[in-house]
């Protein structure tokens, strides 16, 4: 896979680096095709999706790709729900909390740390079980 990187900004004007392989870009073409400005996704109807739609469509596919919620409390599935599992898989693969914080876009190293800085459930027994075997 090869990753490029194009700098977007966040809502809060932070900088934010996305990776996009060639597979995904071809895809992400073909979506915008001529459009040079606007959102990337549309409806059927070549109107804005709003927040609600979005939430649906991601709540309807996780739950056919069999995702859950990985707190027990919570049912439902949303965007954001992506963004903490890639941040979390980011980190268990060796990336840095500042590359984290800048594909992210967070302003804040410590937002980044806060949220991420700490050791999973699953890490913190990996660790134990390493040590004491």
């Amino acid at each position: 896979m090869k990753a490029c990187s194009r700098q977007t900004a966040t809502s809060s004007g932070a900088p934010q680096a996305p990776i996009i392989d060639d597979e995904y870009l071809s895809d992400l073409l073909i979506l915008i095709g001529s459009r040079k400005t606007g959102p990337i996704f549309l409806s059927n109807r070549h109107r804005v999706l709003a927040p609600r739609s979005v939430n649906h469509i991601v709540a309807t596919l996780g739950t056919q790709a069999g995702v859950t919620n990985p707190n027990p409390r919570l049912t439902h599935l949303n965007p954001h729900l992506f963004r903490h599992s890639i941040a979390r898989f980011l980190k268990s693969k060796g990336f840095s909390a500042e590359w984290i914080q800048n594909f992210l876009g967070h302003e804040s190293y410590k937002t980044t740390m806060d949220m991420y800085g700490t050791l999973s459930i699953d890490e913190m027994q990996e660790v134990a079980v390493r040590l004491l075997v």
